[in-house]
């Protein structure tokens, strides 16, 4: 079996979608308050934490994932590129339905990038209103609200009652980063906010270690882990069509997708620059 052939191996969304959440509370379970201090203040690779630079690892290593299933069924029959889109939105939308949003984020984000766009005319074909119906949460208008609203129901559900650890919910860590950052970059300029802003900052914190400590009731599947774990290794021709891809323009080729793509991008982008040494590992 082809080592990318994701849907092969787990052909259930839903099944995947639960071993994504599994790598992810395990992952994000190791990560502790101090590191995510030095996440958002360091600029240098030698002070960030192992915990740390693996979560950020896994994250990328699941954007390269779904980049190299896309990209590797670009000369296959439509039927099949129908049957892998398809599929990549289920498993997005299992992951949400889970509580499992920094999986479903990043899932969508890559399939709202440019290697898809080799497939405008498939996304036509299929439902294409159904995606963008799920495109909300990565919209960067007003500062995702969209996605924020999800996130405030689930800190409101946490200052009800801080024991109730039974429902998942995994936030999208790329922008967690994001706002810690911005947070700590205002409040070391202005002692007047400072106050406010560490408030702000320790809020964040406290509010991931009560999600982390949600009990996962899913079972690992160890030969699906292992896939998902490995690092992708691509062939010469997967590589050549991902190079390519990166000069292709979004979904849609019209100026607002391709604003709204570059916006989406952004927080992207500065978390590959704080850490910028695990992103070319």
């Amino acid at each position: 079996m082809d080592k990318l052939e994701m849907s092969s191996l787990c052909c259930c969304p839903r099944t995947l979608a639960k071993q994504l959440t599994c790598i992810e509370l395990r992952l994000i379970r190791g990560i502790c308050r101090d590191d995510l201090l030095q996440g958002c203040k360091t600029n240098s690779s030698t002070s960030v934490s192992k915990n740390y630079s693996d979560y950020v690892h896994w994250c990328n290593r699941l954007s390269t994932l779904v980049d190299a299933q896309l990209t590797m069924c670009t000369n296959k029959p439509r039927r099949k590129k129908i049957m892998l889109t398809n599929y990549l939105l289920d498993v997005a939308v299992e992951c949400i339905s889970i509580g499992n949003f920094n999986s479903a984020i990043i899932i969508l984000i890559r399939l709202d990038m440019s290697p898809v766009s080799k497939m405008q005319g498939l996304w036509a074909e299929h439902n294409w209103s159904y995606f963008n119906k799920m495109k909300h949460l990565i919209d960067p208008n007003k500062n995702f609200s969209n996605y924020r609203a999800y996130l405030q129901v689930a800190k409101d559900r946490t200052e009800t009652d801080e024991n109730v650890v039974d429902e998942i919910f995994i936030p999208y860590f790329e922008l967690l980063m994001k706002d810690l950052y911005v947070a700590d970059d205002v409040s070391s300029r202005s002692s007047k906010d400072s106050g406010d802003l560490t408030f702000q900052i320790e809020k964040s914190i406290h509010y991931l270690e009560i999600w982390k400590k949600a009990q996962c009731s899913f079972k690992e599947i160890p030969i699906i882990i292992k896939y998902l774990e490995s690092d992708v290794i691509l062939d010469r021709s997967c590589q050549v069509h991902l190079l390519q891809s990166e000069s292709l323009t979004p979904c849609g080729s019209n100026s607002r997708s391709e604003q709204t793509s570059a916006r989406l991008a952004e927080p992207i982008k500065w978390v590959r620059r704080k850490v910028d040494y695990l992103f070319s590992q």
